[in-house]
């Protein structure tokens, strides 16, 4: 009885002291759908489903690491950046899209940001596919909007925000489905480069 007692206070112990800031991390909410909190934003992107669109809303910065957001072709998510950033470091994309992706800030700052500090990593990966609207929110990286496909042009419109690219802002094969009405667009090297050998 008297070993129950003392693991009982070891135990309510290491559970309300010891690993306080580590239950605090687990419960960081980084995204909210129609009222539904997430822990993270790839868990709320995953929960949508292919006939909706919904609206994301960030709750907090998201830090990928060296990992990428993956929305697939049959996604359609509205991402509203609310002031908050979603980074990462690898040599890929932030997000790695083939869906379609809206991407709007509607904080009073406009300090909404999708960026990847890799050297040669991309804001935004188009793959096979992929479709794009930009409104707010700023998208960085060593090519901001990159895709190399030579069969698809992604479709893109950019119709408010920044595109800032450390070498390109935009690189793509071709740009005959890329829509510019308004906001900035810039690189080191060159705001748009189109790269197609046809």
């Amino acid at each position: 009885m008297t070993n129950k007692r003392f693991v009982s206070k070891t135990f309510f112990k290491t559970k309300t002291i010891s690993p306080a800031r580590t239950i605090l991390r687990l419960t960081k909410k980084q995204a909210v759908i129609d009222g539904i909190i997430y822990h993270t934003l790839e868990s709320a992107i995953k929960s949508v489903n292919s006939t909706e669109q919904k609206v994301i809303k960030l709750l907090s910065d998201v830090n990928l690491h060296n990992s990428s957001i993956y929305i697939s072709r049959r996604k359609s998510i509205i991402l509203d950046l609310d002031g908050f950033s979603i980074t990462s470091c690898n040599d890929d994309g932030t997000i790695y899209l083939e869906g379609s992706l809206t991407i709007m800030d509607s904080s009073s700052a406009k300090s909404g940001l999708i960026e990847n500090t890799y050297n040669n990593g991309m804001g935004i990966y188009f793959y096979r596919s992929g479709c794009l609207n930009q409104y707010g929110g700023t998208i960085r990286g060593y090519c901001a909007l990159y895709s190399w496909n030579d069969f698809f042009s992604p479709v893109v419109t950019i119709d408010g925000g920044i595109i800032d690219g450390k070498y390109f802002g935009i690189s793509f094969r071709n740009i005959e489905n890329l829509t510019v009405k308004r906001g900035i667009i810039r690189g080191g090297v060159m705001a748009c480069n189109v790269w197609s050998s046809k």
